[in-house]
């Protein structure tokens, strides 16, 4: 019996054992699992922690300036106005490009700087391009991080009826000294002074400058001839002749056989292919191998007289004005020899323009002193007589007929100047006459380009063009 009591103890014992083992391993486990979940409600208690970083919110809006509706090259009436905004940030100072697709000179990107909480305005001139166009404004922080942007779009309709100034052209107060036409649309218009050479691609209505156009100095176009092939000449204030075969993309320098610092005047294309130059002192030089040498026909004597180019006729023969302290005559160039001689039996006017079409028909124009009137003439009758085909009275003698000339439109065109406005006209046949304006008051130099516009050298916008 002893025995079996002491059996039985031994298994209470282990029992009780076992119970103790048991709930201190609960205890322990309570222990930990309670450990975690305070571990995990205290983020202190978690030593890798990332600290939550705030952007600051850019706000960069329109608040004045949209919607706008205008024609094409014209300047928006209203400026666009942008307001930038950072609440709370420590940056004062942000940079703001505006981003315009003008065609203008490759100068399309600007830069304003701007303090917070500030506005900018910008006066918006539209380019070419008919439809809605885009003004892009972009906000830069100091270090030049991109951060914001906003763009505003303008509707752009085609130019109206009128006179408009030229988008993206030379500052105003220069005037285009001369125009050429190429084959392709193009027009290169020869600047004065220290301004690049010009070329526009849309019919004069925006235009870029050809940097090409320079050797270490401003060359100072002052006349345009254009060749059957679309090859470019200049004729330069004391530079000589410069030559093109690429559209104006390059140039050379091609005046051998004219002395060195000779005031050009005049460079043209004749029917033949020859060239003929002529000069401030009275020279006259022709060329037969596209400029590269000149023969001298007349001497620059470097006196007050000179020469400029004005036709040739059916038969070869080449025409030339010679203006000296006597007045202005008409000498003709015989095509065979190259001499000159005087033409007489011209009309009793003090001669500013002279003109031969195509078939060979001669026109003078200029002031009439006896009758007070502006006066063109025709030389009819197999060349012995002059009719006239257009007067006009005129108070003075500054009252005079200037540039007669054939467009590519077959319409023959002439200026009209005056003490005031200058007046353009345009005839099909010399008999009857369209004026197409008196707004402007001075422009001698014009073009028509390729759609119809009229394009006039203007001292105070320096190109301007009249849509029909």
């Amino acid at each position: 019996m002893e025995e079996t009591t002491n059996k039985c103890t031994k298994i209470f014992f282990e029992s009780i054992d076992t119970m103790v083992k048991n709930v201190f391993l609960l205890i322990g486990f309570l222990c930990v699992l309670t450990g975690c979940i305070k571990s995990v409600n205290n983020p202190t208690a978690n030593p890798v922690v990332q600290a939550k970083v705030t952007t600051p919110t850019i706000t960069i809006q329109a608040t004045g300036g949209t919607g706008q509706i205008d024609s094409a090259g014209k300047a928006l009436a209203d400026s666009i106005v942008v307001k930038i905004n950072e609440p709370g940030s420590s940056l004062n100072k942000f940079f703001v490009q505006i981003l315009q697709n003008t065609l203008c000179n490759d100068d399309s990107t600007s830069e304003r700087s701007i303090l917070n909480n500030s506005k900018i305005a910008v006066k918006w001139r539209l380019s070419n391009k008919i439809g809605t166009q885009t003004l892009k404004f972009t906000v830069l922080d100091s270090t030049r991080k991109i951060i914001d942007s906003i763009k505003v779009t303008a509707t752009v309709l085609p130019p109206s009826p009128g006179w408009h100034k030229a988008s993206c052209i030379v500052p105003t107060n220069v005037a285009a000294a001369c125009f050429a036409k190429l084959g392709t649309g193009r027009i290169i218009a020869g600047e004065p002074g220290n301004w690049y050479t010009q070329y526009s691609d849309d019919n004069g209505l925006t235009w870029h400058g050809l940097k090409t156009f320079y050797f270490g100095y401003y060359a100072w176009p002052i006349k345009a001839a254009v060749s059957t092939t679309n090859e470019v000449y200049f004729s330069t204030v004391l530079n000589g002749i410069f030559y093109s075969d690429d559209n104006g993309t390059t140039w050379k320098a091609r005046s051998s056989g004219i002395p060195p610092l000779t005031a050009n005047l005049h460079v043209f294309y004749l029917p033949n292919g020859k060239l003929i130059s002529t000069t401030q002192g009275g020279g006259l030089y022709i060329s037969t191998d596209k400029g590269i040498s000149w023969a001298t026909i007349s001497p620059d004597a470097q006196i007050n007289s000179q020469h400029e180019y004005v036709g040739t006729a059916t038969n070869g023969d080449i025409y030339v004005t010679e203006t000296n302290n006597n007045g202005t005559a008409i000498k003709k160039l015989d095509s065979v020899t190259l001499k000159l001689s005087s033409v007489g039996n011209l009309p009793a006017i003090r001669i500013n323009a002279f003109f031969i079409d195509p078939t060979g028909a001669q026109y003078v124009g200029g002031y009439n002193s006896v009758t007070k009137t502006s006066e063109i003439y025709r030389l009819i009758n197999n060349g012995t007589t002059w009719a006239n085909v257009f007067s006009l009275a005129a108070p003075s003698s500054n009252n005079t007929i200037y540039n007669i000339s054939r467009q590519g439109d077959n319409n023959y065109y002439f200026v009209l100047g005056s003490d005031g406005p200058s007046t353009y006209y345009k005839t099909a046949d010399f008999i009857s006459y369209k004026k197409m304006s008196t707004t402007l008051y001075s422009g001698v130099e014009y073009v028509v380009a390729a759609n119809g516009y009229f394009l006039v050298n203007y001292g105070a916008s320096n190109v301007m063009y009249y849509v029909p």
